[in-house]
């Protein structure tokens, strides 16, 4: 009878491990999941920066006031730009703004710079 007794608590014993190593394995890979979630996020962001950053250069070198929106020409992610130049009443100062947004619905990117105009 003994016998018996502790080859049930020793059954008990291994099923609580395989319990716990179960539970372990899917905090783990919940974590995993959150992780490549913001790391997609972070690289998304990325592109959308650098996709501002060249819109924004490209306004500084035109300088001409107006507004101009295009698709996105990136294969990854769809979406928007917007550049827009903004020149004072004196003509001495051009504020450009360059905006993408991502369709559906997700991260924005806005960067703003101003220029003195030569003339």
């Amino acid at each position: 009878m003994t016998r018996s007794r502790e080859r049930g608590h020793a059954l008990i014993e291994v099923l609580a491990a395989l319990i716990l190593f179960a539970l372990a394995g899917a905090v783990v890979a919940s974590a995993a999941t959150t992780n490549l979630r913001s790391l997609r996020a972070a690289e998304v962001r990325g592109r959308l920066v650098a996709l501002a950053a060249r819109e924004l250069s490209r306004l500084q070198v035109l300088a001409e006031p107006g507004t101009r929106t295009q698709p996105l020409a990136d294969d990854a992610i769809s979406g928007t730009i917007t550049g827009e130049t903004i020149v004072n009443e004196e003509a001495t100062l051009a504020t450009h703004t360059a905006t993408v947004a991502t369709v559906p619905p997700g991260p924005r990117v806005r960067l703003v710079t101003r220029t003195r105009l030569p003339w």
